[in-house]
């Protein structure tokens, strides 16, 4: 998975499916060139003053565990004295992924005796050598539950991460003997020798006096995937390899139902995000640029009707744009992929028939064209029976649907550059009636959903260099006879720069800087957890967190070479991230105005050179002990990872410069 992937060639196409997404072509050379996995130093280049794997982390907010609340492998907040729910560890998984395209992990689960109401799930992962990402799914039976991706490795010591994952929502799957599958799909060869050793451990916790958020987990979890479990595969959808569509059976007592989606894509989908217009894909002779631009919409439908909308966030991968950016801070969503909620609530009266309805799905981009290879698809629906023996009714849903507004703003200087600034919004209105629980009132549901993008961009230097400014934008709302039970809003920026070229020295150099950020606020009865629910222990008797807010954003610079014929690579970086963790309190139905209420969590992070130069965390109401913050610098130990290269510093210079601003160089 690289940055300077519209350099594929169609010669290329089945080398890049046998080994994975990442094969390039390097246009000066000419030569095809594995880009993906050359973090990892040679062989011959060894961390001897190193003695432990270098630890990599996305930043998110913390755990909550019998222990107290973990960040990373740290606990940054005990739990009180005295305070201790019963629990139950249990390991789920210890496998070694090497080749293991088609060959996933797959085992029996069976519940414990523990009358457990939350589950937690603890991912730790070891490697090393050099290997590319991997994308990795987990099922239970044939409904997906976790979306994560890898970590690139390195030369011994290697690599180690931990993940943590709040699976509460998922409990009426794990009160049930299951079939866990776990798809990491890898190879390796005499260059690619990194295996993923993976440890997958479940706590199941009985906690008391601590209200879980409505509106608490699903009754029932319907998948909608390729179902494939039976034959132990994973059971996502390839498209548009495959048809993501299922024929779907639903219980008639509905009270409430949403879809999830699970979207990523890869391959040459992979960077959908800096996709140009159609009509600029031909700027160079030498080079066809990736299109259909980037605009990525994915529509699901009931027996044809359109019932809901996903814009997918821009996921970038730890060998994306340039590896040293994501060494040992990843993307944002990296390790824990998020899903889009869709409530489907308005169509009781279509699925709450007891007959079979064919659930579909498909992406498209400019002028509504079907993408190209691929994207990974899957999806469930989470039900809320009403009462028994009840049978739910409902009108037929009226649904407004606004017209595609694209603009594509192109300008094109042939074989010099191409401008781009795409504008493109949407909306969508599904309103009907919805009887429950044998009730003689029809209540009002209606199920709305705003999108919008700006997405400006410049390609130059025949496709070697590009920038791309990017906003994605949207809006959520469930609500019944006027009230809103649940809300969400969520923005993400992008900003990318990118130069890709050659030197006497190098045989590619790739100059990139990248800010990405995540915003998003939820309120009423989400599916999926918001942040809020580690810390319910503690906010007992106060004002209540109406809104919950994320706000998280990293900025930084890489540089990457590759030299003697692709037999020694390496690079230097840093990025800086900061989270909070937050929202708007309520006392009653009244937002507050007090300057007391709390910031839950917040952490500023600042790495060079995979060394931690700074990261001070803020954790509401923990002791003061806790947690540690290292807030003095620290000298990188020679040849523990990217090396700072002064002759290669000249490969900045020049022309370069003028092509972005860096950020070498904060404290």
């Amino acid at each position: 998975m690289v940055g300077v992937r519209w350099l594929v060639v169609a010669a290329a196409h089945a080398a890049i499916a046998a080994v994975g997404p990442g094969r390039i072509r390097d246009a000066l050379s000419g030569t095809t060139i594995d880009h993906d996995g050359l973090t990892a130093r040679d062989s011959s280049d060894t961390n001897a003053n190193n003695t432990k794997p270098l630890r990599c982390l996305q930043v998110t907010s913390p755990m909550l565990t019998p222990d107290g609340m973990f960040v990373d492998d740290d606990i940054v907040d005990p739990r009180p004295f005295g305070y201790s729910p019963k629990s139950h560890t249990q390991i789920l998984m210890e496998h070694s992924f090497g080749f293991s395209y088609g060959l996933p992990f797959v085992a029996e689960y069976k519940a414990p005796k523990l009358d457990f109401n939350r589950v937690i799930l603890n991912l730790t992962v070891v490697s090393q050598g050099r290997q590319f990402d991997r994308l990795a799914t987990m099922f239970l039976g044939d409904v997906e539950v976790w979306r994560t991706s890898t970590a690139e490795p390195k030369a011994a010591p290697g690599i180690v991460w931990t993940s943590w994952k709040d699976m509460t929502h998922y409990l009426s799957l794990w009160k049930e003997p299951q079939k866990l599958i776990f798809d990491l799909g890898n190879l390796i060869d005499d260059k690619y020798t990194g295996r993923y050793n993976a440890t997958l451990t479940a706590i199941f916790v009985r906690e008391k006096g601590i209200e879980l958020p409505p509106p608490g987990p699903a009754d029932l979890i319907v998948p909608f995937s390729g179902r494939r479990s039976a034959s132990n595969f994973s059971s996502t959808f390839t498209y548009p390899d495959s048809k993501a569509e299922s024929q779907i059976t639903l219980p008639q007592n509905i009270h409430r139902a949403v879809v999830s989606i699970a979207a990523n894509g890869q391959l040459d989908e992979e960077f959908w995000w800096s996709n140009v217009p159609d009509e600029g894909t031909h700027t160079f002779p030498n080079a066809t640029l990736p299109g259909l631009s980037s605009f990525r919409e994915i529509r699901l439908r009931i027996d044809g009707h359109l019932v809901g909308l996903s814009w997918p966030m821009p996921v970038i991968f730890t060998g994306g744009i340039s590896p040293p950016l994501h060494r040992p801070i990843v993307g944002l969503q990296a390790f824990d992929i998020r899903e889009q909620e869709i409530d489907i609530t308005p169509w009781a009266g279509l699925i709450c028939d007891g007959k079979p309805h064919n659930f579909s799905m498909e992406v498209v981009g400019q002028n509504e064209q079907v993408v190209p290879r691929y994207w990974v698809l899957s999806a469930k629906i989470f039900v809320w029976y009403g009462a028994k023996r009840t049978v739910t009714e409902g009108s037929t849903p009226h649904v407004c649907l606004t017209k595609l507004n694209y603009v594509s703003g192109v300008e094109v200087k042939e074989n010099e550059y191409l401008r781009y600034n795409q504008t493109v919004s949407r909306k969508l209105i599904v309103k009907s009636e919805v009887r429950r629980n044998d009730y003689e009132k029809f209540y009002d549901v209606k199920w709305t959903q705003e999108f919008s993008m700006g997405n400006a961009g410049l390609v130059a230097r025949q496709g070697d260099g590009q920038m791309v400014w990017a906003l994605y934008r949207g809006e959520d709302k469930a609500e019944e006879d006027r009230w809103n039970y649940y809300q969400s809003t969520w923005k993400y920026p992008v900003q990318v720069s990118y130069l890709a070229g050659s030197d006497p020295v190098n045989t590619i150099t790739l100059d990139a800087n990248l800010t990405q950020g995540e915003q998003r606020n939820v309120s009423g009865e989400a599916v999926f957890p918001t942040g809020i629910e580690s810390w319910r222990w503690k906010l007992k008797g106060r004002a209540k967190l109406g809104i919950v807010s994320t706000n998280t954003q990293r900025s930084g610079r890489g540089f990457f070479y590759q030299r003697n014929g692709g037999k020694e690579s390496g690079g230097f970086g840093d990025m800086m991230q900061t989270y909070e963790l937050g929202g708007q309190w309520f006392r009653g139905d009244e937002p507050t105005s007090d300057p007391d209420d709390p910031v839950l969590y917040r952490r500023e992070i600042w790495v060079a050179n995979e060394t931690t130069t700074y990261d001070k965390q803020s954790v509401w109401m923990a002791p003061a002990e806790y947690p540690v913050s290292v807030a003095e610098a620290k000298e990188a130990v020679p040849g523990s990872g990217f090396e700072f290269a002064p002759a290669l510093a000249k490969g900045m210079g020049g022309g370069s410069n003028h092509f972005y601003k860096g950020t070498l160089g904060r404290p």
